[in-house]
């Protein structure tokens, strides 16, 4: 996989040791001391290089002598719910406990020690007779409580000043008085076989003083101490030529050169005119944006003319990492954090910030502050609380931060007037239709007004039309009600008169059907029924019909 020739802001891995350049009087230092002593601490102050010095220069050196195992080791700052404590995650380093079994388990059943730990290592691999523990940023122990840091400390001291722990020892001899020795001669001669173990510490320089917090178990732990300083000028030129000259196809570029007036005006402005030495943050940084250059244009010797403003190279590195985050919200939210909450503008200094204040007071997402630590932009500190501060990685971007910070309010500035502008505009435009939907309104209401003069003149009119013929309606109702009454009343008296005709007729046929039925004679017999049938006809529901019946037979 092709890579960069310079790492930029993040630090060196062990397999960039080919493109480490620069510290080869510290590797060399440091390798002695580390040589020479059990316990050795390593300060600096923050973005010098400590990490970078160790992964690409002291492990790989030590490493290719293969006399001592190197083992890696980082804490990590304590979260409220983290499980791991300091032991277990150097333990975890060392080669998880139980996973694996060991004649050592025969006398301490379940021991989880560090020294354990390591003499299962050497057991394991009798040829392999030192191992090299390296923590770094080692200031996160200091953020987990009391308790966790003694139970380190005690167990560091063990490890260092021990050859087989007293607890050890009292179980051999109580199997030796019982004649009852769990371990064959091969497993004793292991168990006192020596190892010789030695310890580096990275530790901030402004977190020195914590280390006297373990000078009760560990009381030489400041006397061999190393402390890596900023570039000189002979260095960095180093730094930056070296990685240029390799040749490497793994490389994005072929080998190229720089030229002597662009490699002094990139020295003059990373030591402030020759005033101070060079931050390896800023050399990086400034590297590989040339690199990029070098890699787009095809350049085969960087001149000044290449160069251009160094000023503007921290600058658009800011503004380039923002825009690396894809989310408009999340580069806004970005900036917010970056720009007003980790920069005291009045002095153009960093800040550090809490992460419960980062989440609480700019909405920032852990994803998102993974990506600005990711991005180098931001430096996650241990807190001595538990928990990280955060800030801006280095001192050379207040600068551009607050550059770019001016450049966002001026467009927001801008942008609002615009808002403002087009809500004025909108406003305006608003009006001019209320007062020409009040204009039309106000026409429309002149004609039906004149609309509604006529409509009342023809209303009037109809009206009277209307109450004339509601008159005359009303006349003929009641001269038609008149003569229907009229005619109900001679319908009345018909009926009345028609029923008292037909009473009298049938009256007259009972008192004739009664008087043949009393003449007692055939012949008026038959006179009879045939009276009776016309009576029925008459009127068929009439109860005497059925009287003279019986008296006709």
């Amino acid at each position: 996989m092709s890579k960069f020739r310079y790492p930029g802001a993040q630090p060196f891995y062990t397999n960039q040791q080919n493109i480490f350049f620069g510290r080869d009087e510290d590797i060399q230092r440091l390798y002695e001391l580390i040589s020479l002593e059990k316990l050795v601490v390593l300060f600096s102050k923050s973005g010098l290089g400590k990490s970078s010095l160790l992964n690409a220069g002291i492990i790989p050196f030590i490493t290719k002598e293969n006399k001592f195992q190197v083992i890696p080791i980082r804490i990590g700052a304590f979260m409220s719910d983290k499980t791991e404590r300091p032991v277990s995650i150097t333990r975890d380093h060392l080669g998880s406990t139980g996973q694996t079994e060991s004649f050592l388990d025969r006398l301490i059943p379940g021991e989880k020690s560090l020294w354990r730990q390591v003499k299962h290592l050497q057991s394991s691999n009798p040829e392999q007779q030192g191992y090299l523990l390296i923590f770094d940023q080692f200031e996160e122990l200091f953020t987990y409580p009391d308790t966790d840091v003694v139970a380190f400390k005690q167990q560091l001291a063990e490890l260092l000043n021990n050859q087989i722990p007293q607890r050890f020892r009292a179980v051999l001899e109580e199997q030796f008085k019982q004649n009852a020795l769990q371990l064959s001669d091969r497993e004793m001669e292991l168990l006192h076989q020596p190892f010789e173990l030695k310890m580096v510490m990275a530790i901030r320089s402004d977190r020195m003083s914590l280390l006297n917090n373990l000078k009760d178990y560990l009381p030489n732990i400041l006397r061999n101490c190393y402390e890596l300083d900023a570039l000189t000028e002979a260095q960095a030129e180093e730094a930056i030529l070296s990685p240029a000259y390799k040749k490497d196809e793994a490389f994005l570029t072929p080998p190229f050169d720089y030229q002597d007036e662009a490699l002094d005006n990139m020295l003059e402005f990373l030591t402030k005119a020759h005033t101070q030495k060079i931050e390896t943050f800023q050399l990086q940084i400034l590297c590989q944006t040339l690199e990029r250059r070098v890699i787009e244009q095809q350049i085969k010797v960087v001149t000044l003319l290449d160069i251009g403003d160094i000023e503007s190279i921290y600058k658009n590195y800011y503004d380039n990492q923002i825009s690396s985050l894809s989310n408009p919200e999340d580069q806004l939210a970005a900036r917010k954090l970056i720009e007003e909450g980790l920069i005291f503008e009045e002095e153009e200094r960093r800040l550090s910030v809490y992460e419960g204040q980062i989440y609480k007071n700019f909405h920032i997402s852990p994803e998102l502050l993974s990506k600005l630590i990711d991005s180098h932009i931001l430096r996650a500190e241990p807190s001595l609380q538990g928990g990280y501060t955060y800030e801006l990685s280095h001192d050379t971007l207040v600068g551009p931060v607050l550059q770019s910070k001016e450049k966002r309010l001026e467009k927001e500035r801008a942008q609002a007037e615009a808002r403002e502008k087009s809500e004025r505009e909108k406003e305006l435009a608003v009006e001019r239709r209320k007062r020409m939907r009040a204009r039309r309104v106000a026409v429309v209401m002149t004609f039906l007004a004149l609309f509604s003069l006529l409509a009342c003149g023809i209303a009037y009119s109809q009206y009277r039309d209307a109450e004339e013929k509601r008159r005359y309606a009303n006349e003929q109702q009641l001269k038609a009600e008149e003569a229907l009454e009229r005619f109900r009343q001679e319908k009345d008296q018909r009926e009345k008169a028609e029923g008292l005709n037909q009473q009298i007729i049938i009256d007259k046929l009972k008192v004739k059907i009664q008087n043949f039925i009393n003449a007692n004679d055939p012949a008026a017999f038959q006179l009879a029924r045939q009276s009776l049938e016309e009576l029925k006809k008459i009127s068929p529901n009439d109860p005497q019909i059925s009287e003279f019946y019986k008296q006709l037979k």
